[in-house]
């Protein structure tokens, strides 16, 4: 017969390790790859994924408050709701687009590492667009310096 504390999952300590420990569990499971939800395993043992439950005492307790823990249930539900999801977009995404060869991909690099032709553009004109400007700057400070020897001549003339 099943306790209380243990069909709520929530109000013993234990129960509170034990939801800590399928969390993991489910995390591990997420990381190493999509959960195995196959109709032919248990619940449980579906939300454990294909880590070897059978063999290793942890992932038996973990699989025993699977059983009895409502929450933690319906959280291996949603991981695998989330992966069955992420696994089918990706297929379909597969079937759309052409995987890149290694050929392709190094092209993709190679163009990314290659200047783009307006910056060599730009590269060119920069230098004759530089010397044109320093011209100008010369010219009109000439032209204010002529004007000022002019009027200080001027004005020098009629003392």
């Amino acid at each position: 017969m099943k306790r209380p504390s243990q069909s709520q999952g929530q109000d013993s300590p234990r129960a509170s390790e034990d939801c800590a420990a399928v969390m993991e569990v489910l995390q591990n499971s997420w990381l190493d790859g999509p959960l195995p939800m196959g109709k032919a395993t248990a619940p449980a043992e579906r939300a454990a994924g294909d880590r070897g439950v059978e063999g290793d005492r942890s992932d038996r307790s973990v699989l025993n408050h699977l059983s009895t823990c409502a929450r933690c249930r319906k959280e291996a539900r949603d991981f695998h709701q989330v992966s069955s999801d992420l696994l089918a977009g990706f297929t379909a995404l597969v079937r759309v687009v052409d995987l890149p060869t290694r050929e392709k991909m190094d092209e993709i690099i190679r163009k990314a590492r290659e200047e783009p032709p307006e910056a060599q553009l730009l590269r060119r004109l920069r230098r004759p667009f530089r010397v044109i400007l320093w011209a100008a700057f010369y010219a009109f400070t000439l032209l204010a310096c002529s004007a000022l020897a002019v009027a200080l001549y001027k004005a020098l003339k009629t003392l």
